[in-house]
């Protein structure tokens, strides 16, 4: 508000906003370890199944999140596409049937140059930016001048220590579960075989990368409980937990996603 020498200063009352987030996603493993091959092992059998059943789990379910965020929802119209940039329009992020050629280390920087741009253009406060992209991009970008420590502000070089840390005041994680598509079908999950995707027409083979804030998305979990219990049918043990939980886009002005052929 402007102001000036004796002005009576007002005030705005803020009213919240409230969203609704429905908790209405659920994922369960369950273990069963019988007696006679628990005795026989010269290991914990069902520490190793418990722990590896959680940890799948959790896969699952940031694989089932990723897409749901990242596709399904999405981002604002502004934050990708050919024409992404709220004010100037001229960020091209990649379509399904015209994903942006990314081969090399050069063309990868300028691509998280322009998704950093078009959160700019939206206004997206600086702190809290995190960036992932995919193993093979992560591939491209170990190979390029990026990977000396003296680009990076680091001590060491990301190549001896394997972590990415800050670009373009992203932090960057690595993800295998990003959605992806190919030749004439929709985006899959991460986890999907491509050729389980609908029919899309001119669609070309393409990996997401994708970037936002901490305000852009939301996840809830409302039940995560882990219980053992004896078999009723056998000899042995069972092991099983249960996740429930809800996610969604809260902000999609500040998610961009980027559509990046693959070979």
């Amino acid at each position: 508000m402007y102001y000036g020498a004796g002005t009576t200063l007002s005030s705005e009352v803020p009213v919240p906003i409230f969203q609704d987030l429905q908790i209405n996603k659920g994922k369960y493993f369950s273990v069963q370890v019988n007696d006679v091959l628990a005795h026989q092992a010269d290991m914990d059998l069902m520490n190793m199944f418990t722990d590896d059943a959680a940890k799948q789990l959790k896969i699952a379910i940031e694989n089932e999140c990723f897409f749901q965020w990242f596709v399904t929802e999405g981002a604002a119209a502004a934050n990708k596409g050919a024409t992404a940039g709220a004010i100037s329009a001229s960020y091209g992020l990649g379509t399904d049937t015209v994903p942006v050629n990314q081969a090399t280390s050069g063309e990868m920087l300028k691509m998280i140059l322009r998704m950093s741009a078009a959160l700019d253009e939206q206004n997206v406060p600086e702190e809290g930016r995190w960036l992932i992209m995919s193993p093979h991009d992560r591939h491209i970008l170990m190979q390029s001048d990026i990977a000396q420590a003296y680009f990076t502000g680091d001590q060491s070089s990301i190549v001896r220590t394997g972590k990415i840390g800050m670009l373009d005041r992203f932090t960057v994680y690595v993800s295998n579960l990003l959605p992806k598509g190919t030749t004439s079908k929709a985006t899959v999950a991460g986890l999907t075989a491509t050729s389980a995707g609908a029919t899309l027409s001119n669609a070309k083979p393409r990996r997401m990368m994708v970037a936002g804030t901490s305000d852009a998305v939301s996840f809830a979990s409302q039940i995560t409980k882990t219980e053992p219990l004896r078999n009723q049918t056998d000899f042995g043990d069972i092991v099983r937990g249960l996740s429930v939980y809800g996610r969604k886009v809260v902000k999609p002005e500040a998610l961009v996603t980027a559509l990046i052929g693959t070979p």
